[in-house]
C-alpha cells in the first residue's frame, strides 16, 4: 500500500510529518510533495521518496502521479493537506483569488 501527503513541508502538513515517526509507523511507502526541493534531504530523513509538485499547476500534479504509478504501480492513499495563504480582507478579493485558493484545498490532484 502506498500513501502520498501534498505538501509536506510547512504546516498543517509538518504537523501530520512530526518527527517522521508517524510516517515510520505507518509502513507504507510514503511519497511526500513540496513546491521546494531544498527540503528533499529533510523528507527523505524522515522516511518519505520527496517529488516536487505544486498543486496549483496540473501537469506537475499528472507527472508526479505517473511517476508514483511507474514506480509503485498505483497511488492507494492519497492525503491531501495542500494549501497556500491568501492574504487581505475577504471582501476585497477577487472571485479568481478566492476560486485559486480554495482549489488546492478542495479538489486536490483531481482539480
Amino acid at each position: 500500500m502506498k500513501t502520498t501527503c501534498c505538501a509536506c513541508d510547512r504546516g498543517i502538513q509538518r504537523d501530520w510529518q512530526g518527527d517522521g515517526k508517524a510516517v515510520r509507523r505507518t509502513r507504507y511507502i510514503t511519497y511526500a510533495t513540496t513546491r521546494h526541493p531544498d527540503k528533499f534531504s529533510e523528507l527523505t530523513m524522515f522516511g518519505c521518496h520527496p517529488l516536487c509538485v505544486d498543486v496549483t499547476d496540473g501537469q506537475s500534479m499528472t507527472a508526479a502521479v505517473q511517476q508514483i504509478e511507474s514506480e509503485q504501480s498505483a497511488v492507494d492513499i492519497l492525503i491531501n493537506c495542500a494549501g497556500y495563504s491568501q492574504g487581505g480582507p475577504l471582501e476585497e478579493l477577487s472571485i479568481t483569488a478566492l476560486r485559486d485558493n480554495l482549489k488546492p484545498m478542495f479538489s486536490g490532484c483531481c482539480g
